[in-house]
């Protein structure tokens, strides 16, 4: 669960562990987290705001399990986000 994120207790922001020797930073894996996050906060009301945390986090966890490369990594989240906010325009 640490690899999830590291302040689930509150649920109030996702926060993407750090993990050490990542070919992909920690900056551009939370930049994406924040992007799934506000998207998922669209589909969830507010009394579910930690489904929203998790949902971000989750799903970029599987991106970033998927992919050797930031460029990889890259693509895979813009093609993951365009569903999610396709997802969101269609609700």
């Amino acid at each position: 669960m640490s690899q999830v994120g590291q302040n689930l207790s509150s649920a109030e922001y996702p926060i993407v562990a750090y993990v050490h020797n990542s070919k992909i930073p920690r900056a551009a894996r939370q930049k994406i987290v924040d992007s799934f996050y506000k998207e998922y906060l669209q589909l969830y009301p507010p009394e579910k705001r930690e489904k929203a945390v998790l949902s971000a986090l989750f799903l970029e966890l599987e991106i970033y399990k998927q992919c050797s490369s930031l460029i990889s990594y890259r693509g895979l989240c813009a093609q993951k986000y365009q569903v999610l906010k396709k997802r969101v325009q269609e609700v």
